[in-house]
């Protein structure tokens, strides 16, 4: 009977050991469960008055804590739920050991009766006065109903935990945390922000500190809105007093404490202790980092005022005191036209921080000078900030130099330009180009030009160049003008350049010049002269000076002639209806000697007379007459000795044999002696095409061709003055020593005036020994022993017919031989 399917229950026919009496314990059961309850309507009511039997079958009339049964059979419907079925299921939890997928499907079940209905588990929070103010972050937080439940439910608090309810102070705040998140940069009312601040301001009064859940939401997550939109507390400012100033040069998160959409008003302010906690920068030293990336100059400068500055210049203190650089960012940001400086608003790397050292040199209105009257005296001990932004804190530096410079150009005030020159020049300050106007000329009272180095002098001696250079020292101290050469390149004084375009302009203008214009201008090139400037100046110099009267006159070079031959100098001024010969000063000066004039005329190209006369050949002579005189009245020993002794000079580097032969040819000319005058014409060409002639007569003609020399009849020595007999003399020494020096015609003056020495001596072989002593000339014994061979082999001494060549050769070895044999003993 036990074991057999007999008994007819609910659910079909069931044995009597599985089957159920039903009576009122079992009602929460069946509340919840399907269960084999015995079909009363089937047996009809009376079947309960047979438990005892019933049970001796086996079937279960009592519920005697039979939660397996119920956990067997669980069918969930929350129409069914009632506050004892929920009693039941947690009794359940509680009692039945193996119970876990009974608890994992309440879990996901909605049959926990709350404020807002029926919810699953783990979206119900069981209230505890420690945390209750959490729930007032979210609305229609699903609460457990105790009304409901009574107060029965609180003594399940453990099997609640079990299912996911949420009763713990740690859970309660995720939870809460989850949900706002959902709203953070989106739905974040004020009231949400005021009830967060709240919550912290009671948990932290109860707890002392926050669930690690809450706490990192309400520092980290953007739940505070700012004047730049939800931030984090720590990435927002409480604004204060301390503020206020440097809000006008950065845009700063500050919390919004307006009424606007998402404004939290003056309330805020009530919670300034909770949002500092949390990270909020209340004191500007919190908030640097804030200002640096911040950084918004005003497009007005004028708005920035001293306290902003000052604040960021603290500020700035306190981000290098991290060890970082200032961003670039930052540095790009500032770089604007906003400090105030005595020359308006600059940069920051347009200005100079003014200090002891630069008052020593300059006024503080000179130069482009941070204004420190405008922002006051603690500026200064941020100088190093300062320095880093930019400004020019070392006077001493080239920055600060360069922009002093830089400012010097929009400046017309003499002193205060006279003043920074000072101050560059004490720190030794150049250009890095000089060819931009560097320099300025004073015209009158804040009046003057700028003007380029190049077109300056420091000093012009003889006043010159006042018409074409810029003086210098005019205006400006030695030590200025010495600052002047050594950073500009201002000349000291004039140039051979600055020379030519003066006499370039003399030149065009056609004027005339005065002596010590003169003297002036051609006693630089005497005290300068070289090769290398004569190459320079020849090409620039078209005109020379001759002298006019009083008056210096500047004619073609080409119609100019260096006077080096006197006679012909005379002839030529007899005639000329113009100045011909070069100017030369009437002062004694050595640098303008007339020898060193010459090398300069020579070098730009002036002749010399001598070198450009030509002469026409003498009258023609006819053979008949003249008359042939002894040669000893002409050529004597005298004359050969000096020659001779003359070319041995070994400054001459004339060998042996040709010496010998030079001598010799005077030997072999016939002399002829003509009653007339032997005229000789010359002519230079002038630049305009004519020429210039001029006629004079000569006392000798030496036709070395022919080997004849011809003589002017002369009176007798004892009637001729001295006057004829030095003009005489001259002739004969000029005409013997072209002759023989036709092929070295530098050295024709030097022989010219010894033969005419020993002329006027007549020749006295004593005197003309001791006329070569006093000019360190010396005959060797070969020479003399020449020269002795020489009149032997001539007839008559020196007076007879003239020897063949063949005689000369002889005679010329004779001597080598007697020489050699002395020298052999």
């Amino acid at each position: 009977m036990k074991n057999g399917c007999w008994v007819k229950t609910l659910i079909g026919r069931r044995s009597p050991l599985n089957a159920i009496l039903f009576n009122s314990e079992w009602e929460n059961a069946s509340a919840i469960s399907i269960l084999p309850f015995i079909d009363t309507a089937f047996y009809g009511v009376d079947i309960t008055d047979f438990r005892s039997e019933l049970r001796l079958f086996g079937v279960v009339v009592d519920f005697k804590r039979n939660y397996q049964l119920v956990v067997d059979n669980f069918r969930f419907s929350i129409d069914t739920i009632t506050p004892g079925a929920t009693i039941l299921m947690l009794n359940c939890i509680r009692y039945v050991e193996e119970c876990h997928d009974f608890v994992e499907r309440l879990k996901d079940l909605r049959w926990v009766k709350t404020n807002v209905g029926f919810r699953a588990p783990h979206e119900t929070f069981l209230i505890d006065d420690d945390w209750k103010c959490l729930l007032e972050v979210i609305d229609k937080t699903p609460l457990l109903d105790l009304e409901f439940y009574g107060d029965e439910i609180k003594l399940y608090k453990e099997e609640l935990c079990k299912t996911g309810i949420i009763a713990g102070f740690k859970e309660a705040s995720k939870k809460i945390v989850c949900h706002v998140k959902k709203l953070v940069n989106t739905s974040i009312t004020k009231e949400l922000a005021f009830a967060l601040l709240k919550c912290y301001s009671d948990l932290t009064t109860r707890h002392g500190r926050l669930p690690v859940a809450l706490a990192n939401f309400m520092q980290h997550e953007r739940w505070l809105h700012t004047t730049f939109g939800f931030r984090s507390p720590k990435e927002a400012i409480l604004f204060s007093s301390e503020w206020e100033s440097i809000a006008l040069v950065s845009c700063l998160p500050f919390v919004d404490d307006s009424d606007a959409q998402y404004g939290l008003g003056k309330e805020i302010y009530c919670y300034s202790n909770e949002l500092k906690a949390l990270g909020a920068k209340t004191r500007l030293e919190q908030g640097a980092a804030f200002v640096i990336s911040g950084l918004r100059i005003p497009t007005d400068p004028s708005a920035v005022t001293p306290q902003a500055v000052i604040s960021l210049l603290k500020c700035i203190r306190i981000w290098r005191q991290n060890g970082s650089d200032l961003p670039k960012s930052f540095m790009s940001a500032i770089n604007l036209k906003w400090v105030k400086t005595t020359a308006g608003y600059r940069h920051p790397n347009g200005c100079v921080l003014f200090g002891s050292v630069c008052s020593s040199h300059v006024y503080r209105d000179d130069g482009p000078f941070v204004d420190e009257v405008f922002y006051g005296q603690e500026l200064v001990s941020y100088e190093s900030e300062l320095q880093k932004i930019g400004v020019n804190v070392d006077p001493r530096a080239g920055c600060a130099c360069a922009l002093m410079a830089q400012h010097l150009k929009g400046l017309s005030n003499a002193d205060a330009i006279s003043r920074i020159y000072s101050y560059l020049e004490v720190y030794r300050w150049k250009p890095r180009f000089t060819s931009d106007d560097w320099i300025w000329i004073p015209h009158a009272a804040n009046q003057g030009q700028w003007v380029n180095p190049a077109s300056c002098v420091l000093y012009d001696t003889h006043g010159l160049f006042g018409s074409q250079l810029y003086v210098l020292v005019k205006w400006y101290s030695s030590k200025l003008l010495r600052y002047f050469n050594t950073a500009f390149g201002v000349k000291h004084r004039p140039t051979v350049s600055d020379y030519c375009k003066l006499w370039s302009m003399w030149q065009g203008s056609n004027s005339t010049l005065t002596q010590k214009e003169c003297v002036a201008f051609w006693e630089f090139f005497g005290k300068n002269w070289s090769t290398d400037m004569g190459k320079f100046i020849a090409g620039c110099v078209d005109k020379v000076p001759v002298s006019s009267g009083d008056q210096i006159l500047l004619l073609e070079k080409q119609d100019v002639f260096i006077p080096d031959d006197l006679l012909l100098e005379d002839l030529f001024k007899k005639q000329a209806q113009k100045p011909l010969f070069v100017w030369y000063p009437s002062t004694s000066l050595p640098c303008l000697s007339p020898a060193r004039l010459n090398d300069i005329y020579s070098s730009i190209g002036v002749q010399k007379i001598s070198k450009s006369v030509v002469s026409n050949q003498y009258d023609h002579l006819e053979i008949e007459s003249v008359t042939l005189v002894h040669k000893g009245t002409v050529i004597k020993l005298g004359l050969l000795k000096i020659v001779l002794a003359f070319l041995t000079d070994p400054i001459l580097d004339i060998s042996v044999e040709k010496r010998y032969e030079m001598v010799t040819s005077l030997t072999n000319v016939a002399v002829y002696e003509t009653r007339g005058p032997l005229n000789v014409s010359y002519q230079v060409g002038l630049s305009s095409g004519r020429s210039l002639h001029v006629t004079c007569a000569r006392f000798f003609r030496w036709e070395r061709e022919s080997s004849r020399l011809f003589v002017t009849e002369a009176d007798e020595p004892g009637s001729m003055t001295y006057a004829m007999k030095m003009e005489y003399a001259s002739c004969f020494a000029e005409e013997i020593s072209k002759g023989l020096l036709s092929e070295n015609k530098e050295q024709i003056p030097a022989l010219a005036e010894l033969v005419r020495t020993g002329f006027l001596l007549e020749f006295d072989v004593p005197a003309v020994q001791i006329l070569l002593n006093l000019k360190n000339l010396r005959l060797f014994e070969q020479d003399e022993q020449f020269l002795l061979k020489l009149s032997q082999h001539c007839d008559d001494g020196l007076g007879g017919p003239s020897p063949s060549y063949i005689n000369i050769i002889v005679c010329y070895l004779r001597v080598l031989w007697d020489f050699a044999k002395r020298s052999t003993y």
